[in-house]
């Protein structure tokens, strides 16, 4: 059997595409960030509200917030960091569907850890880290921040 060979052509998404994904990206990051506001009192995809949180631990003087909100701001930077390390890896060939592996993997992980563990606010931290992937792929695929409505509507 002959199989026939191709060359690997670059596409780009159509501009219908692009919007769609935008718009499917924006609409699971504002249901994420419902879900971790009422589950775990953090928002899961933006650092934003999370800093806010952290100035007020500060001027509470609560050191158990302190730490909870920097960490999460810390996973979300971490998966900032993890995407552009496998984009170096990969030589800038990354695409939404490499990325899903790990953004998966910390969704699961959230839910696997409440069944065996019960619940945990730090259990965010992976949605967090999993949304600092995914607003790096929005941003890049979709061309588009799906993460905050005020930088879209300026």
């Amino acid at each position: 059997m002959v199989f026939q060979t191709f060359e690997r052509v670059e596409s780009k998404p159509r501009r219908d595409d692009r919007v769609m994904l935008a718009c499917g990206f924006a609409f699971t990051t504002g249901w994420t960030d419902v879900l971790c506001t009422l589950r775990f009192g953090a928002f899961g995809t933006m650092c934003t509200g999370n800093a806010i949180y952290l100035a007020k631990s500060v001027s509470n003087g609560s050191v158990y917030e302190f730490l909870f909100y920097t960490s999460v701001i810390l996973c979300y930077c971490l998966g900032v960091f993890v995407h552009r390390h496998l984009d170096k890896k990969l030589e800038e060939a990354t695409s939404a569907l490499v990325m899903s592996i790990p953004v998966a993997t910390c969704c699961l992980a959230v839910d696997v850890l409440g069944v065996l563990f019960g619940h945990n606010r730090y259990y965010v931290c992976f949605i967090s880290l999993a949304c600092g992937i995914v607003n790096v792929v929005s941003q890049r695929v979709a061309g588009a921040v799906t993460n905050a409505v005020t930088g879209n509507l300026q």
